[in-house]
């Protein structure tokens, strides 16, 4: 993945986190640059003379507010990462935005589990704080047992994770960890179950902020503080301030209201395009500034966004679409299942059938079909997982969200062998 990125960024210097990294690691860097070609200037950020080797970059002119400032580089769930540019100008709008809309007040103490690699991070884990004078703690890694005792040593006001850390830490908590400090828990970059959303609000006793966005656009929605339990569970909210646009498509039309079908974004944060790469960009563009990431969700009359997955992980089974992230809410609510994500199974006779992965909370039983089949008694039969299979742990990015290619390919292998 490293020297994808270096190769196809370009970078002139690329800074080397010394406390986080070997040897090894510093070398096998160097040798990547050397595969692709590329010599830029090497620096370890522990390293004090070689930081100061930094002077030997030519000096840079003022930005302006639609300079380029940053390529966050996708997450690559469904294929190879692609370079996402960013301005000035979008960053510090989404950052600001996010601040007003969850009435963020200075000198707060953050605590952001997401890495500065993912556009959550760099987007607003990082500059949400700076921009009120408040205090960054980051982490080299997700631990859930060191994470509650950072917010209780730290005093941690507000909170940035993805649903499937809160997961771990949820299942770690007593009465004895002191999280009363947390005023906030910001959540995005996937689908966060409902029980999971209750518990939090019950052990944490905070307010709870839900979004929907991309790396090409940033937060498009969210939830307000003084919205119900309910709505923060099942939507993403609405638009995440003015000049923010949602549409759902079925092709070139406009979808009825309440309909599945392809979300679109237009607003002032939406990417300048994917660095060296127009046929890509030119495919997640339309004429008038709309943007899309083949996401599927569908709008409440009140205007907000329910998120029901992407249009690669939608799973035709009969003639029947399933959308993966439904089925993944009811199987949260097993009181066995810590984990869950759906793929689909190349069938003759169905075209696909749904593939149930689970991971399983410390000393629950093995779960079979059968044992599920509780949780779905008030949805259609098929909807129900054809298969299930148990798994100590899920391929994963660096941000917690699941690799379903990688995911996939191993059920298959399980079950098509």
């Amino acid at each position: 993945e490293v020297e994808t990125i270096l190769s196809h960024a370009e970078p002139e210097v690329v800074v080397v986190c010394g406390h986080f990294f070997s040897d090894d690691v510093f070398n096998a860097m160097q040798e990547a640059l050397g595969r692709v070609g590329s010599h830029p200037h090497l620096l370890l950020s522990s390293d004090e003379e070689s930081l100061a080797d930094l002077s030997i970059v030519s000096s840079l002119p003022e930005p302006e507010p639609d300079t380029l400032s940053a390529i966050i580089y996708t997450s690559g769930t469904t294929g190879v990462p692609k370079g996402v540019m960013h301005s000035h100008e979008g960053i510090v709008r989404m950052a600001r935005a996010s601040n007003a809309m969850r009435q963020v007040e200075g000198q707060e103490m953050w605590l952001c589990l997401i890495p500065l690699s993912h556009a959550f991070g760099l987007e607003y884990g990082l500059p949400c704080p700076l921009f009120t004078g408040g205090t960054l703690i980051l982490t080299d890694a997700f631990d859930p047992a060191r994470t509650l005792t950072m917010i209780a040593h730290y005093r941690v006001s507000y909170l940035v994770a993805v649903p499937t850390m809160m997961i771990r830490m949820l299942s770690l908590l007593t009465t004895q960890t002191d999280v009363s400090t947390v005023r906030n828990v910001y959540l995005g970059a996937m689908a966060a179950p409902p029980d999971m959303m209750q518990a939090i609000s019950e052990q944490f006793g905070c307010t709870i902020t839900t979004t929907y966005g991309a790396s090409e656009f940033g937060h498009a929605t969210m939830t307000q503080l003084g919205d119900s339990l309910n709505t923060v569970s099942m939507t993403s909210g609405g638009p995440i301030y003015g000049g923010v646009e949602i549409r759902i498509m079925h092709g070139d039309k406009t979808a009825p209201m309440g309909e599945v079908g392809q979300i679109w974004v237009r607003g002032p944060m939406t990417f300048q395009g994917y660095f060296h790469d127009d046929v890509h960009t030119n495919a997640a563009r339309r004429s008038g500034g709309w943007v899309s990431v083949e996401d599927l969700g569908f709008l409440s009359a009140e205007g907000r966004l329910t998120v029901v997955g992407r249009l690669k992980d939608m799973i035709v089974r009969g003639g029947q679409n399933i959308y993966p992230n439904e089925i993944e809410a009811i199987l949260q609510r097993h009181p066995a299942v810590l984990l869950s994500s759906v793929v689909a199974i190349p069938d003759a006779e169905m075209g696909e059938r749904t593939c149930a992965c689970i991971i399983l909370k410390q000393f629950a039983p093995q779960l079979h079909r059968s044992d599920l089949l509780s949780v779905f008694s008030q949805v259609a039969r098929y909807k129900v997982p054809d298969y299930v299979l148990a798994f100590t742990e899920f391929p994963q990015t660096s941000t917690g969200k699941v690799r379903k290619d990688h995911l996939q390919r191993l059920a298959i292998n399980q079950l098509l062998p």
